[in-house]
């Protein structure tokens, strides 16, 4: 954002300059007063001890090799590299988290640590590229570049003595368009969901449209036809999700684990089973429910409890905190019983976990007490040391060493 209000603020001015517009006393006064309040902000946040909150520290950082401009860069070697394995079509539309974390960078782990996953490149170019493949990066900034070369000159152009107020207001829209699209070079927003790109795009071919007249009754009918549906889409189903989320917000402020937060969480996946938090909250409810009593359970209630984690966790079984809880539990039921079967088959699930989505730093811990407790120490401590050595220290990562290294051996 800074970078795109660097570069686009001096651009206005320009075409400010080219419509010849002039500067009225109300104008003076907004700029005057937004020149003035940013600096107050500034200076507000110049005394603020959080890096993110604080201007200077956040500058530092964004230019900083050890700070976000180092991660973006490795974030940003890891998406070449799923080009090179995917160059046409990609690895597929929001998949970057699972693709990309088989190609994390060493100096990635180095800045970030175990568990921390990117959900993108944070560069839109690389981040299309890696996802929808060179065929959806052309087709994409084919239409971007398109709109921009017709508009830019409409923009520019002024032949008459006087200020372009349109015009002026048309190379507004046009330059707002710059700085979001300066912006996503560094990172990724969701360009479906910002209804004010599209809109400006549209407005961006103004200059080639032509009026179209038609009197073909069936052409005027066939869009209703499909805005029928979409309709329903945009304005019915929200009311099913609204009323999911409502439930999946009150199980939150209710004891855990609780017979009645339970309910609310099931509520909340049957009205809409597409969202992976919500099975991922009812999952560890069900579990936190079994772990309450974990001294009493038995062979039957261990498996009822799997059961139920595989259920649902084979409905996401890409979903990260999915797969923090399915491991979480398979680990703790093993422990608990000190059953063979039961030490190898959450063996087994973590290891499949860890295979699918590397670096798990939860997961990795869970396999490393596992490895303990059934005495293959060499494997355990092959874990213990990778954990250690990679990465900044975190309260997690020394919370799961101090875990492996107080599991006791359960093996004779």
């Amino acid at each position: 954002i800074w970078l795109a209000c660097v570069i686009c603020i001096p651009l206005f001015a320009v075409f400010m300059w080219r419509q010849k517009a002039v500067l009225t006393r109300g104008d003076k006064y907004a700029l005057g007063g937004g020149t003035l309040a940013g600096i107050a902000l500034i200076a507000v946040t110049l005394t603020n001890k959080a890096a993110d909150l604080n201007v200077a520290k956040r500058l530092a950082g964004i230019f900083s090799l050890e700070g976000s401009a180092g991660t973006r860069v490795e974030m940003w070697k890891s998406a070449i590299a799923i080009t090179k394995e995917y160059p046409l079509f990609g690895a597929g539309p929001d998949t970057f988290s699972l693709t990309g974390m088989s190609h994390l960078t060493t100096r990635y782990l180095d800045l970030v640590g175990l568990g921390e996953v990117p959900s993108n490149a944070h560069n839109l170019p690389l981040h299309l590229a890696a996802t929808t493949g060179i065929f959806g990066l052309l087709s994409y900034y084919a239409v971007a570049v398109y709109a921009l070369v017709i508009s830019l000159k409409f923009a520019w152009e002024n032949k008459e003595p006087k200020a372009s107020n349109a015009k002026l207001m048309y190379a507004a829209v046009l330059t707002a368009v710059v700085a979001f699209s300066i912006n996503c070079v560094v990172s990724v927003a969701d360009i479906g969901v910002l209804p004010f790109y599209w809109i400006a795009l549209a407005y961006l071919v103004v200059p080639k449209t032509q009026d179209i007249e038609c009197e073909n009754l069936i052409v005027q009918v066939l869009p209703l036809v499909f805005a029928l549906p979409f309709a329903l889409m945009c304005f019915v189903l929200p009311i099913k999700f609204l009323v999911a989320d409502h439930n999946f917000r009150l199980a939150q402020d209710v004891e855990q684990a609780s017979p009645e937060q339970i309910a609310l969480y099931q509520k909340a996946v049957k009205l809409n089973p597409y969202e992976s938090d919500y099975a991922t909250k009812l999952l560890d409810s069900i579990g936190g429910s079994y772990i309450v009593r974990l001294d009493m359970l038995t062979i039957a209630d261990a498996e009822n409890l799997l059961a139920t984690i595989d259920r649902y966790y084979e409905e996401h079984p890409y979903q990260f905190d999915a797969q923090s809880v399915a491991s979480y539990y398979y680990t703790a039921i093993a422990v608990a019983i000190k059953s063979p079967d039961l030490y190898e088959r959450a063996i087994q699930n973590n290891v499949a976990i860890l295979r699918k989505t590397p670096h798990q730093l939860k997961v990795l811990g869970d396999l490393g007490s596992l490895y303990k407790a059934t005495g293959q120490i060499d494997k355990a401590d092959e874990i213990y040391s990778f954990i250690k050595k990679t990465g900044p220290d975190t309260d997690l990562k020394q919370e799961l060493l101090e875990l492996i290294d107080s599991v006791k051996t359960n093996t004779k």
